[in-house]
């Protein structure tokens, strides 16, 4: 069964960097921003730590950008 994956940017605060959280039916995780990739590169990278931790070891998955701007959705592909 395939799920939607949302994630959304967490901004810095006094003791923690910036984040983002990944959310599906199966749950969430918190992942830290990686300031060597750009901005949709992070949100692909934290949807697919959710996707190893939740689902499949990688697999291939398909997303963009939400249209009130607020995050990113992503579908992971049904596995064999």
């Amino acid at each position: 069964m395939s799920q939607v994956i949302i994630t959304k940017f967490l901004g810095p605060t006094n003791s923690r960097g910036s984040r983002i959280k990944v959310t599906s039916f199966s749950g969430s995780i918190i992942v830290n921003w990686d300031h060597a990739f750009g901005v949709a590169e992070n949100h692909a990278l934290a949807a697919n730590e959710l996707i190893k931790k939740r689902f499949w070891d990688g697999g291939k998955f398909h997303g963009g950008l939400l249209p009130d701007d607020t995050g990113y959705a992503f579908v992971a592909e049904d596995q064999p």
